[in-house]
């Protein structure tokens, strides 16, 4: 397997260097995210918050109680 670096201009992908494959070939694409919109989206999750489920305690007393 050879990671190649590509634009995607249009519907098409250019390549950035040169590959020796034949036509047909089958290929994975992922897209690199820009940092600073992944830096967005994770503060974006961070302040929504995160449901974990309901409490089962109010306190430490009543964590530690027996």
């Amino acid at each position: 397997m050879k990671k190649v670096k590509g634009i995607l201009q249009g519907q098409v992908i250019k390549l950035l260097e040169k590959v020796e494959a034949k036509d047909g070939t089958r290929v994975a694409v992922i897209f690199e995210e820009d940092h600073q919109q992944a830096k967005e989206r994770q503060l974006r999750l961070i302040r929504s918050g995160f449901d974990m489920g309901r409490i089962i305690s109010q306190s430490k007393e009543e964590l530690h109680e027996r």
